[in-house]
């Protein structure tokens, strides 16, 4: 018995999870007429039945899951076809729906102070869905954090330059209660630049860190660019001071002071 297949154009709301058009019955066509003209049309209607039953962020997410692995292989499988161009568009849909589904999960670890499960959630999506509306806020959420608890993993300093740092604070009477401001700024060769002072402690929003008895504080927008930094200290003649490591630096100048990301 071969399967009736109707025009895309002529599917409507809910066609292909009702009638004789399920998952079950195009699994079968498949599986019994696996070479047939219609095959990538049997593969977009699985992934239709998977996606119309996508609800929202709050829901279960297996049906996104089945229907992103559906509508992929279709793009891999059936490139040059009509149900491919349409399945990398609701394949953008999905990305969303799953970045919201974090989203709305990092929120809620928010309002129970479960800070880590809540940078994890943030952090799928600045990762995993880079190319969606979300990443901003997953951005701004993660420096929220992070000027909530004051996350040393935003930077640290390193032994020579605790010592160093330690010395230059202790010369100006503020051993107690100073700290050294990092700051990215504009300018240098490739585009920025770190900007650092001794100064009396935190202001307004900063973010205030403490490594190796050193502390540190940074301004919001600052720490977007410095997270997971390592600065050290050189008395090197010609290269010394100190050194910022970057791992969001895409470009670094060879002075060490400026960098591009």
């Amino acid at each position: 018995m071969r399967l009736d297949v109707p025009d895309v154009g002529s599917l409507k709301i809910n066609d292909t999870i009702q009638g004789d058009v399920s998952v079950a019955n195009l699994d079968r066509f498949l599986k019994t007429y696996p070479n047939d003209r219609n095959s990538a049309y049997a593969e977009y209607l699985i992934a239709m039945c998977y996606y119309e039953t996508i609800e929202d962020e709050k829901r279960d997410s297996g049906p996104l899951l089945k229907a992103k692995d559906q509508f992929n292989f279709i793009v891999q499988n059936y490139p040059d076809t009509e149900f491919a161009l349409d399945a990398k568009f609701k394949l953008g849909l999905i990305e969303d729906i799953l970045a919201s589904k974090e989203m709305y999960l990092g929120r809620h670890y928010i309002k129970k102070e479960k800070w880590i499960a809540a940078i994890n959630r943030f952090k799928t999506v600045i990762d995993n869905y880079d190319q969606t509306i979300f990443v901003e806020e997953a951005i701004h959420r993660m420096v929220e954090i992070n000027y909530k608890i004051g996350n040393e993993s935003l930077i640290e300093v390193l032994p020579n330059a605790s010592d160093r740092l330690l010395g230059l604070l202790e010369k100006q009477g503020k051993a107690d209660f100073g700290a050294l401001r990092v700051a990215v700024v504009g300018g240098g060769c490739s585009g920025l630049q770190y900007k650092m002072d001794l100064v009396d402690g935190p202001v307004d929003r900063d973010i205030k860190v403490t490594s190796n008895e050193v502390r540190v504080v940074i301004d919001p927008k600052s720490a977007l660019f410095v997270a997971g930094s390592q600065l050290d200290w050189s008395d090197d003649l010609q290269s010394g001071g100190f050194k910022v490591s970057n791992p969001n630096a895409e470009v670094t100048c060879s002075c060490g002071e400026s960098f591009s990301a």
